[in-house]
């Protein structure tokens, strides 16, 4: 071990003193400026953080690509963002009767680490994802009513949901063929 490299408890206390003393001064200085009135600290002001969240879109995202992906590979053929559905569903599989919904966990409320509400402007997060939550079983209870099977899937599950859809998916299509190959035969007799 290197001598030089190796920091005592103290000074690795230091150190994070030092930086947190850095934040604070930064936060002040912005405080200030009168650019934002937060209390944390951005790395860009407000025109340019407004900028970065208007190119947050609520379609195509890589989430939504991963299951797309993975449904496509085993074989099930879908239509996206069908507008005649309520809520304009993610992912429809017009054969199976089956929506998928693919959910950030921060946006629409899911009870897991990555879905923790933003600490700062807790009213404005607080409206948002509850009216997302609530239009989510809105939207989801319309689709139930009209005979569709809704399946979520979470940015925080996503490949073991994805995998177990494709799985589920696989043995509805076994059970349709089957009852498909049981009807012909009944037919040929």
């Amino acid at each position: 071990m290197c001598g030089a490299a190796t920091l005592t408890a103290e000074q690795r206390m230091d150190q994070g003193m030092q930086r947190r003393a850095t934040q604070v001064a930064e936060h002040l200085v912005v405080r200030c400026a009168g650019a934002r009135e937060s209390t944390m600290t951005d790395r860009f002001d407000s025109a340019k953080r407004s900028e970065i969240m208007s190119r947050v879109r609520g379609r195509d995202t890589k989430p939504e690509i991963f299951v797309r992906r993975a449904l496509f590979k085993a074989g099930f053929r879908y239509r996206l963002h069908v507008a005649d559905l309520p809520g304009r569903p993610d992912i429809v599989l017009p054969r199976y009767r089956i929506i998928v919904r693919v959910n950030g966990c921060l946006w629409h409320g899911h009870s897991c680490r990555r879905g923790r509400r933003p600490a700062t402007n807790e009213e404005f997060w607080q409206a948002k994802i509850d009216g997302n939550v609530r239009r989510d079983a809105q939207v989801a209870a319309a689709l139930r009513m009209a005979g569709w099977r809704v399946w979520t899937v979470w940015g925080c599950q996503l490949k073991r949901s994805t995998e177990l859809l494709v799985r589920k998916l696989e043995m509805s299509r076994t059970r349709q063929r089957a009852a498909s190959r049981s009807r012909s035969t009944e037919v040929a007799r």
